[in-house]
């Protein structure tokens, strides 16, 4: 029996993950047939680590009396998804969570949400041996998690939702350029106080619940031939935006917060140290925040007391830049 002669070894520093605005979708409904492979995405993601992704057959058994096992297993809706954990410099990426509430209809948006092509592989410096790429068609924002940790980079977790994966020809490694944003660069901002010095984390949590509608039919026989459209869903709709921020506190909530009333907005804002033009920052404001839940942690006898809540919230905006 010979060995399999073909393996090939890699780490993830070949890595690199990239991505595209798209004009329009690429699977329509009524697609028949695979797109071709996007050019030129070039959009850096960020400081991230080679996403994880996963295709779910949804394989169905069939049962019959007469039978003490299954007879078959039927394919059904095929399930693509891609996550991966950013350190947050240059955030462009992460606007795409957001959608156009003011334009739900615009150019390249399923209700307002930007479509995007995501790639990402080994990287062709490292030889032709060693190149495997993908690319995730028609991709959504399903959830963004963005947590400011006290001493703690500021950290973004993704789950994306591509329509389907189609294999890419590769590119070569590419390395972000811009500061990294850090709990030290970090202001939190309610009706004109900056309560840094009692927060200890924020985590802000962005929802748009997408769902996947419909099936398409199956595309040639399964195996190789099968199409990488073949079994997807018709499209990606994203529900109800939901936003939601959660805290810890080195201190008991001051009397302005400690209520039942709008706080109103509340801004998040990462911002390089220095002064005048030519810093990065990273700026989330969010209206509407309502207490939903806060009190104080147990603690032991040797720790420092601490104290949680939790806010429902609604209407979000995120701006990136340099000042």
């Amino acid at each position: 029996m010979p060995l399999y002669a073909n393996a090939q070894y890699r780490v993830g520093y070949q890595g690199y993950m990239k991505y595209k605005a798209q004009a329009a979708r690429l699977v329509a409904g009524n697609t028949i047939g695979d797109p071709a492979e996007v050019a030129t995405v070039n959009g850096l993601v960020g400081y991230c680590s080679l996403p994880g992704w996963t295709v779910t057959e949804n394989r169905v058994p069939v049962q019959a009396i007469g039978s003490m096992r299954d007879e078959d297993e039927i394919p059904t809706c095929r399930h693509s998804t891609i996550a991966t954990r950013i350190l947050v410099a240059d955030g462009t990426f992460l606007l795409d969570a957001i959608r156009d509430h003011a334009d739900p209809d615009a150019a390249g948006t399923v209700s307002g949400l930007p479509l995007n092509t995501i790639e990402f592989g080994s990287a062709t410096d490292f030889g032709a041996g060693q190149v495997w790429a993908k690319q995730g068609l028609d991709t959504l924002f399903n959830t963004l998690r963005i947590e400011y940790a006290e001493n703690q980079p500021l950290v973004a977790t993704v789950d994306l939702m591509p329509i389907c994966f189609i294999a890419a020809t590769g590119q070569t490694k590419a390395v972000p350029t811009a500061q990294v944003l850090h709990w030290k660069d970090f202001a939190y901002t309610v009706g004109g106080t900056d309560y840094r010095p009692i927060n200890a984390r924020t985590t802000v949590n962005i929802t748009n619940g997408v769902i996947r509608h419909g099936m398409r039919q199956q595309f040639n026989a399964l195996g190789a031939t099968e199409l990488a459209i073949s079994r997807t869903p018709l499209a990606l709709l994203p529900v109800l935006e939901g936003v939601t921020v959660a805290h810890n506190w080195h201190d008991q909530l001051p009397a302005a917060l400690a209520d039942s009333d709008d706080w109103g907005a509340v801004t998040l804002r990462a911002e390089e140290v220095g002064a005048g033009a030519g810093r990065q920052y990273f700026q989330i404001v969010i209206d509407h925040n309502y207490l939903q839940r806060y009190g104080g942690q147990q603690v032991q006898a040797n720790q420092p007391m601490a104290w949680t809540s939790d806010n429902v919230s609604r209407v979000i905006t995120m701006t990136t830049g340099v000042t």
